[in-house]
């Protein structure tokens, strides 16, 4: 079937990237082979977004002003990704030729009394009718047909050139360098195929980053905020069940948990989980879909387009560089069947002498050595090699399980570190990943008293919000360790996830989707009685968002 065709065969169908011609300099050579206005005559005219088209002046390269911010505004409206800084540089001018190229403009980069018809709206085609293909299939090379005719011009409308015979219904290498250039500007994974997330993105013609989170935000229910604040475990026989929790609960984040098999199942799996993503589930915000894939005993999804990876111990005395291309490789094959989160590399460091005396870490060799300066070279590596495919890395588990004796998932006994201190060099590696761009941190469940003697770490502030947040100055998503854990089974599930909100955390994530609708009331009926706490679950949603704005899971219409 069209939906699980492997992607592997079809991105090598036809390699390469599309040439870019010119560079910088030619086409200010350009610009002023044209005459460019000086910016001072551009900048006498004021403009606004109700300036009548008889008044607003014909721009060029080297502009700059009120009126070149208008022109920058109405592009970006229109589908052009841009900054609106009020300087018309080569970024614009490439706007401004797409925009012109896309709505049979004359293709000069001068912005004249048609052009601005044009983008105010008076002469601008419709976009085309999404009826002529209302399923939105998974559509790629090779296929013709309607969908691909749809594809073909929604592209278009974005300012991307499809070929000489235009939307033909034809996806061949124009369609195709296309889609790869278009997916590529939306954060996507660049593989060519049109997938749920792909067509999400190209039926989005609005506003952008900040404005768009703040927009989704406001559109959104108190439920629907919730759902962005649970991830649920999900294993190859729970795909019903799971799908009935987004839908039902509004649950905006999986996990692959259980072991999974081939390339094929895990992408068709993926770009199901986020056609369930609709306006009434998730007010249509994409899905962060997870896996560990760390290596070793650790990897979740194996078999046909899964390299075998070696423990985090062997890697950990690699070079520099192999780290990172190994990691690189990892980041490729994920996104490549559309899991966007690996909850990896664990930045922990065991000591020599307990070694695999450690249950969660040490047993099954996941630590990359025994000092923090060993694993926080490789951690670095591992976050830089992950984020250069645009897969979010996930550093766990702060502040780590080196020391501990017993693992978490199985007992509430032997997981007390009375060594970790807030100064302690264990955090080093914690902090390198940080520096390194990890997306998300994961929070243990483990005892550390003396740095909060009360709570655990996962519903402590002072480990989250003072130290994490505060000393160490993490400003991204924060995650939990499984909240179904044996470690936390004392407390009701309600006031886990509860609790953990409260402590500056973001998303609960847990291994029994039974417990879903019981942490969504709780979290819920706390809002109501506390506005603190609604406040903390605000802050929350807004990190959460503007992480999917990063990765290409939040559009705006």
């Amino acid at each position: 079937m069209v939906s699980t065709h492997p992607r592997s065969h079809i991105m090598n169908i036809v390699g390469g990237r599309p040439l870019v011609l010119g560079t910088a300099l030619a086409i200010a050579t350009v610009g002023m082979s044209l005459g460019a206005a000086p910016a001072s005559q551009a900048a006498s005219v004021s403009c606004s977004s109700s300036t009548a088209l008889s008044k607003r002046p014909v721009l060029r390269y080297g502009d700059t002003g009120s009126c070149v911010a208008e022109l920058q505004r109405r592009l970006v409206s229109h589908g052009q990704h841009i900054t609106v800084d009020g300087s018309f540089g080569p970024g614009t001018l490439a706007a401004v030729k797409a925009y012109q190229r896309a709505h049979h403009l004359q293709v000069d980069g001068v912005v004249g009394p048609l052009t601005w018809k044009s983008l105010l709206g008076t002469s601008s085609p419709p976009p085309p009718p999404a009826s002529i293909c209302p399923s939105h299939p998974v559509t790629f090379y090779g296929q013709s047909g309607s969908c691909v005719k749809l594809v073909q011009q929604l592209l278009i409308k974005h300012g991307y050139s499809v070929g000489s015979s235009g939307a033909d219904g034809g996806f061949g290498p124009a369609t195709l360098a296309a889609v790869k250039s278009f997916q590529r500007s939306r954060h996507l994974d660049a593989t060519g195929v049109v997938d749920a997330l792909t067509w999400k993105a190209l039926l989005s013609t609005g506003v952008t980053g900040a404005a768009c989170v703040t927009r989704t935000y406001n559109d959104m229910s108190a439920s629907q905020r919730v759902g962005q604040l649970m991830m649920v475990g999900m294993e190859t026989s729970d795909q019903s069940q799971i799908h009935s929790l987004i839908s039902a609960q509004h649950v905006g984040n999986v996990v692959y948990l259980g072991g999974w098999n081939g390339d094929s199942t895990v992408g068709s799996t993926s770009n199901g989980l986020q056609q369930q993503t609709t306006s009434s589930a998730t007010a249509g915000v994409g899905m962060l879909i997870a896996a560990d894939q760390e290596g070793g005993y650790v990897q979740q999804l194996k078999g046909t387009g899964f390299s075998p990876i070696p423990t985090a111990l062997t890697q950990g005395a690699w070079s520099s560089s192999s780290q990172t291309a190994v990691a690189t490789t990892i980041g490729h094959q994920l996104r490549g069947v559309g899991v966007n989160v690996n909850l990896a590399p664990v930045a922990g460091t065991v000591p020599e002498s307990l070694g695999t005396g450690n249950g969660p870490i040490g047993h099954y060799y996941r630590e990359y050595g025994y000092t923090p300066a060993v694993v926080s070279r490789a951690v670095t590596n591992v976050v830089h090699g992950l984020n250069s495919t645009g897969e979010i890395a996930t550093v766990k588990h702060f502040p780590g399980l080196g020391r501990i004796k017993n693992n978490t998932d199985t007992s509430s006994t032997g997981i007390t570190d009375n060594t970790m201190t807030t100064t302690d060099p264990y955090l080093t590696p914690f902090k390198s990943g940080i520096t390194a761009g990890a997306g998300m941190v994961m929070i243990s469940l483990a005892w550390y008293p003396k740095i909060d003697s009360a709570n655990q770490a996962a519903f402590s502030a002072k480990m989250i919000t003072t130290l994490l947040r505060g000393t160490m100055g993490y400003k991204g998503v924060v995650v939990s360790d499984s909240l179904s854990a044996v470690a936390v089974s004392n407390i009701s599930v309600g006031d886990r996830a509860v609790r953990f909100i409260a402590a500056g955390g973001d998303i609960a994530l847990t291994g029994a989707p039974s417990e879903v609708p019981t942490m969504v009331s709780a979290i819920l009926a706390r809002m109501k009685t506390s506005s603190t706490f609604a406040n903390q679950v605000n802050s929350s949603v807004h990190r959460v968002l503007t992480l999917k704005s990063e990765h290409g899971l939040l559009y705006c219409s």
